[in-house]
């Protein structure tokens, strides 16, 4: 049996899987590792760890978690498993990763997450599948282009300047459950500023048809495809792909602007726990 773990900003899910078996799948919370020090960290795997995993005894367990970049938290989120699972094989490495084996395979190509954050990478199937380069996603100040941070924080500016149409600004202000200074509280002193911001996708989903919306959206994801896929070497000779909660919402506005931006979209997979399982499951 394996575990295999895809860990995003927001949400974690735990796939319990034997090859020629149906996969159990799991949720808990998310964790960024780049957010997070060593302690924190240790403390969000344990408790986040379902039940159903805790009593399991795989032979390897490949654990994928968004900001993970160092060595030191991969060497963490191992030591972490490894208590539990002292007999199993671990490996550790970022949601990138994951999202490019799972979208890619055993073929060479770009590999893009729209979700709470947003990265992409250049991928090689070579040496069970590795990232050949990179842009520094950034994070949701100086980065994150095209993800749910990105496009909450374009609608949140915009109806607080006043930019936004004001009957579209009165139901995001409903949504959001609270008035300007609520907003500037929750992104400027809460523990977790990008999941707020993130959180204010579902109403840009469920006003996709206001044209002012399908504008920020469709230019968040220019601005992602731009800033980040095209500074990738050699782009256009590769379909991008992508994954991730945001990509799924808006799949039609990401096609546009990828249209609209020269880059060549791909598969567009919402939930890549399950090709990444049948990644490693033929392995």
């Amino acid at each position: 049996m394996n575990i295999i773990v895809d860990c995003g900003s927001t949400k974690t899910h735990w796939g319990l899987s034997a090859p020629g078996s149906p996969a159990a799948i799991h949720s808990s919370a998310g964790m960024n590792a780049t957010l997070m020090d060593r302690a924190e960290l240790r403390q969000a795997i344990i408790s986040g760890m379902p039940a159903e995993v805790m009593d399991s005894s795989p032979d390897a367990i490949w654990f994928y978690s968004a900001g993970c970049r160092t060595e030191q938290q991969k060497s963490t989120i191992g030591e972490v498993m490894r208590e539990f699972f002292p007999k199993a094989k671990v490996c550790v490495d970022s949601d990138l990763l994951a999202a490019a084996r799972a979208l890619c395979g055993k073929e060479e190509g770009i590999a893009c997450i729209l979700g709470t954050g947003s990265n992409c990478c250049r991928y090689a199937p070579d040496h069970g599948g590795r990232i050949v380069a990179s842009v520094p996603p950034l994070g949701y100040l100086l980065g994150d282009e095209g993800s749910g941070s990105a496009i909450g924080k374009a609608l949140l500016s915009d109806a607080m300047k006043g930019i936004m149409p004001a009957h579209i600004a009165k139901r995001l202000f409903e949504f959001a459950g609270t008035d300007t200074d609520g907003i500037i509280a929750r992104v400027y002193r809460s523990p977790a500023p990008n999941r707020f911001l993130a959180s204010m996708a579902p109403f840009a989903a469920r006003e996709i048809d206001e044209p002012y919306i399908s504008d920020i959206v469709r230019g968040c994801f220019i601005a992602f495809l731009t800033r980040n896929v095209k500074q990738l070497p050699d782009f256009d000779k590769f379909p991008a792909r992508f994954t991730g909660s945001i990509a799924g919402a808006f799949a039609p506005q990401l096609i546009e602007a990828a249209e609209a931006t020269g880059v060549r979209p791909g598969e567009i997979v919402a939930h890549p726990l399950i090709n990444l399982i049948q990644f490693h499951n033929h392995d």
